[in-house]
């Protein structure tokens, strides 16, 4: 086993209003607890398809003190094991996420359970389960403009699948990985950095700042069922919607979305849990409920793990649009609304350049104070001219302009 490390919840301070990054969500105890009591639940994230490639699982522990708190689970040994003791194993690759060492994918007519082993020892094991008898494919996957329920303008992104040739109800869960482009307000071919000696100097710079890329996996759970259709297909499945201003969408967005065929049991759970918890998370705090799902403690069949182990035939499709597809210019809110240009004093400002709070946009050259301030040089807040604290710099293989 990895050695035990102790993990440190981080904090990430965003310094604008428009933009919520979405990191990691967490089912929580449904009891009411004191501040002096809290309680531990392991989270679960598997879904195991017949698509050879690098599966991925993910772990993380939720604590209830008061408010949540979620934590990746790390250093765990996570095992998928097939009923011929076939056994693939998995590695951390970022806190809390783990991918398979080799490429494979799940078979018809074989079991498979999931084990894991967390860095305190404790054992969890899930039931066998089996991959579902489902041949849909996605068959298109499109934009479109339209208004949501309150009547706001926006883009939202629909599914439509066929299941030729099959018989009785056929369930689905769908998951995306949403990629958008992040273009500065502003440039500039030069920064302002604290120097050795402790003083502000103006030097070229040396990193891409103006374009960069931010890619975020769903966390809803979105689910769909043919049980009161009259065909066996999927048609226009609303899958995400985003309102006109909203900031993943204001240059260029793409959306991977993955429908996978779930059994009737894995569908069931998944959406009696998305009835309790009353949002549209998978891991809500809102939860006044326990559901167990088929993962269990060796140690303790007392002990509650939230999530499921799922096999499922996957069918997936991309897509690629701009704002301007749908939208013209005029209606694209103003990119500068929340970039104020100041002119910090000389002490504040070699404060907010430590703490990366602001980047250099130009020099004053002497000019007297004005409603910018009184300081040597002008300066906006770092989102607005350095777009790697919203992403990378690095252009993902699959992207196209």
């Amino acid at each position: 086993m990895l050695v035990i490390k102790t993990l440190k919840e981080k904090k990430i301070k965003i310094l604008f209003t428009y933009i919520l990054l979405v990191v990691l969500h967490a089912c929580v105890e449904p009891y009411d607890f004191k501040s002096e009591t809290y309680e531990k639940l392991l989270v679960v994230e598997a879904t195991i398809t017949d698509e050879v490639k690098t599966q991925e699982i993910y772990l993380s522990n939720v604590y209830r003190i008061d408010n949540d708190t979620i934590i990746p689970e790390s250093n765990a040994r996570i095992l998928v094991v097939d009923d011929n003791q076939n056994e693939y194993e998995f590695r951390e690759t970022q806190p809390g996420k783990y991918t398979s060492i080799n490429e494979f994918n799940i078979s018809s007519g074989k079991k498979y359970h999931l084990e894991i082993l967390t860095s305190n020892g404790r054992n969890y094991i899930s039931e066998e389960e089996t991959l579902p008898e489902n041949n849909a494919v996605m068959e298109d996957l499109y934009a479109e403009r339209t208004t949501n329920d309150e009547g706001i303008d926006g883009i939202a992104i629909y599914s439509s699948s066929a299941n030729p040739g099959q018989d009785g109800v056929s369930y689905y869960k769908y998951s995306y990985n949403e990629t958008y482009k992040i273009v500065s307000p502003y440039t500039q071919s030069r920064d302002l950095i604290l120097n050795q000696s402790n003083f502000l100097e103006i030097v070229p710079k040396t990193k891409e700042e103006e374009i960069c890329y931010n890619t975020r996996r769903s966390k809803e759970i979105l689910l769909a069922d043919t049980g009161a259709l009259s065909e066996n297909e999927i048609s226009d499945y609303l899958v995400k919607f985003y309102e006109f201003d909203d900031f993943p969408i204001q240059n260029r967005y793409s959306i991977l979305v993955s429908q996978v065929s779930i059994s009737q049991k894995a569908y069931d759970y998944y959406e009696t849990l998305k009835e309790l918890s009353g949002s549209e998370s998978v891991f809500s705090q809102n939860q006044p409920g326990f559901i167990n799902g088929n993962i269990s403690s060796v140690e303790d069949s007392n002990e509650k793990v939230v999530g499921n182990f799922n096999l499922g035939k996957v069918s997936s499709k991309r897509i690629f649009f701009n704002y301007t597809d749908f939208f013209s210019l005029n209606e694209k809110p103003d990119p500068l609304r929340f970039c104020e240009i100041t002119r910090p004093e000389y002490r504040v400002l070699i404060e907010f350049i430590r703490n990366n709070q602001v980047k250099f946009y130009d020099e004053t050259y002497g000019a007297p104070p004005d409603e910018e301030g009184e300081g040597p040089y002008r300066v906006v807040p770092t989102f607005c001219m350095d777009c790697t604290v919203l992403g990378t710099n690095v252009k993902p293989n699959f992207w196209i302009d």
